[in-house]
């Protein structure tokens, strides 16, 4: 079969698929393989054409024109062997289906080349699909203004490529294509090849790339998936006077159950302690349970966990737990969102329920267009928190899932009850947040352990004291009244802070409300008043002293008093002299006193 060399024509060389650019040579093209999108030079012998059907799909012939050839099909069938067929078999045929004899002929001949049933469904008229009837000039004008414009990663419109082929073909005097036949040229293209040109290899990957599998499990805590979101909804200090921001949610999927089995919510951006604590809730029982009973049975510990290449997912607490615990922890492949999948679509999900909230941000600025956030804002981070759970534990664990065709909630049941499968349970609750807690070295000294501009001590740490070789603190940073400092032979010591910025921070017994908060600002801006006032005084009194004199050069101390005085003498009492004595004058030493 012979191939059109008309740029854009696709073609088959080599086992894949490429697309022709143009001619080179009289043996030779170039050619986008339209997979990778590179440039290659492929001989002309090699092309092959790619076939194409004549015959319609099933699914888009009306149900008549089927039937009908369906059942033409069946009396032909039987015939097809038969060289020529008599008149009377002819005609009983003709009156049968409707169809003059020479209709009949011809579709007997097509039958007979394709003995299908599709292959008798009436042809469409007129021009077929894909056909093109422009001169070769016209359509390389085209090809160019496509390349040159279109294929950018400035992304023109497509009406820009219009508007270029027309000038084009005007300054070659040709006459310029339908804008319809243009717009055809452009949507032939569309691809890989068309998509790294405009978007970017990231974009057209991830737009074309192929993904038939799947990540599935066969129990629960198989693998579990961990990331972090920031919530779309403002809150409120505790006073309700302040807006406080956006949240951030940190969540933990079972990738066989779709159930959430971890969560920490806090004001603060990801970092190791959010993790830390979103595994702390995932592998031990629920706190919420306590207050009401069974709203999140969902705990243990997991297999494997994958989480993403950040930062705070790498900290090396993380790492060091995990392996302490027997837990495999893998990372996403760079720059590849879609095998966090399960989680990404949690977050999304949890997301759309935010945005019915008041004082909702909405997924970006256009659909939040002109809604006031943060006035609308009616929730505490304690209200946020608990909304959250009742959304994830009533709502999202109690309906059907789409990909489960049950409620995960209702799958972690099953699997524990009917398939025999139980949560892995850690012995030791509090050695096991310790190991995933930040951790330093820092020395001993016999005042205590220095620790972020805090000194801490215990009892315990006397006899390790005063050793040359650091120790280890595990410590998180949102509690700094205490840390952890693990013993040579074992274990972990809990030191108080006893001085420092983690002392004072143990003593802060409230916040101040907003009335105390005004009246300290009140009292403050009446302090900055009373220190101007004084500056002015004082300028002015030592401008008008030094009216008519120069201002000093040095400084010219007051006569010092000796600290060795000599004998005192005897006083003459004041009725033997005419003028009183001059008392000696004795200066109390200043004392200061610094409170921390």
């Amino acid at each position: 079969m012979a191939i059109s060399l008309r740029p854009g024509t696709t073609c088959f060389a080599h086992g894949n698929t490429y697309q022709i650019d143009g001619q080179c040579s009289p043996t030779e093209i170039n050619a986008r393989d339209c997979l990778s999108g590179d440039m290659v030079v492929l001989k002309i012998k090699d092309l092959q054409a790619i076939p194409a059907s004549k015959t319609p799909d099933r699914l888009i012939v009306p149900a008549e024109q089927w039937r009908r050839a369906t059942a033409l099909a069946a009396d032909l069938y039987p015939l097809k062997d038969d060289q020529r067929l008599s008149p009377e078999t002819l005609e009983a045929l003709s009156t049968k289906h409707g169809i003059g004899h020479r209709q009949l002929q011809r579709y007997r001949g097509r039958f007979n080349q394709d003995p299908r049933a599709s292959a008798l469904v009436p042809r469409r008229r007129g021009r077929g699909e894909g056909s093109r009837v422009l001169d070769p000039a016209r359509e390389r004008v085209i090809a160019h203004a496509i390349e040159k414009f279109y294929h950018t990663r400035e992304r023109c419109p497509k009406e820009y490529v219009v508007t270029r082929v027309g000038a084009l073909c005007r300054k070659l005097h040709l006459r310029p294509p339908d804008r319809k036949s243009i717009l055809t040229r452009i949507r032939a293209q569309e691809g890989m090849a068309d998509s790294r040109a405009r978007l970017g290899p990231k974009a057209a990957k991830q737009k074309w790339e192929v993904r038939v599998g799947g990540l599935t499990m066969s129990r629960p805590m198989q693998m579990v998936q961990i990331d972090h979101t920031r919530v779309d909804v403002h809150v409120l200090s505790d006073d309700r006077l302040r807006v406080l921001g956006r949240p951030w949610i940190t969540l933990a999927i079972d990738v066989a159950t779709r159930c959430v089995v971890g969560y920490y919510l806090a004001m603060h951006a990801p970092s190791s302690i959010s993790v830390a604590l979103c595994v702390e809730h995932m592998v031990l029982p629920k706190p919420e349970n306590e207050a009401d009973p069974g709203v999140w049975p969902m705990y243990g510990k997991p297999t494997t966990v994958l989480v993403d290449n950040g930062k705070d997912l790498r900290a090396h607490a993380l790492t060091t737990g995990c392996e302490e615990h027997g837990i495999e922890l893998k990372w996403r492949p760079v720059k590849t969102p879609h095998y966090g999948a399960h989680i990404e679509r949690l977050n999304g999900t949890l997301m759309r329920m935010v945005h019915l909230l008041p004082g909702t941000t909405f997924s970006n600025t256009k659909q939040r267009g002109d809604y006031p956030s943060e006035a609308r804002a009616t929730m505490t981070l304690g209200e946020l928190d608990a909304w959250m759970v009742q959304k994830i534990c009533r709502s999202y664990h109690v309906r059907a899932h789409r990909g489960l065709g049950a409620s995960p909630l209702y799958v972690w049941e099953q699997f524990r009850e009917h398939g025999g499968w139980q949560p892995d349970s850690v012995i030791h609750p509090e050695t096991f947040r310790l190991d995933f807690l930040p951790r330093s070295f820092r020395r001993l000294s016999r005042t205590g352990l220095e620790h972020h501009g805090s000194r801490y001590w215990d009892e315990a740490l006397g006899p390790i004291a005063g050793r040359r070789e650091d120790v280890e603190v595990r410590y998180h940073p949102k509690h700094p009244q205490s840390i952890w400092v693990r013993h040579p032979q074992g274990g972990f010591i809990e030191a108080p802070a006893i001085a420092g910025r983690a002392r004072a921070n143990s003593h802060r017994v409230a916040s101040m409300d907003g009335e105390a908060r005004e009246r300290m600002i009140v009292l403050h801006d009446e302090g900055l008043d009373a220190c101007d006032g004084i500056e002015v005084r004082a300028a002015e009194s030592t401008r008008k002293a030094r009216k008519g004199h120069r201002a000093p050069t040095k400084v010219t101390p007051e006569t010092e008093i000796p600290s060795n005085e000599p004998a005192a003498r005897e006083q003459p009492s004041i009725a033997e002299t005419e003028e009183p004595p001059v008392m000696p004058i004795r200066i109390r030493p200043l004392t200061v006193e610094i409170w921390e």
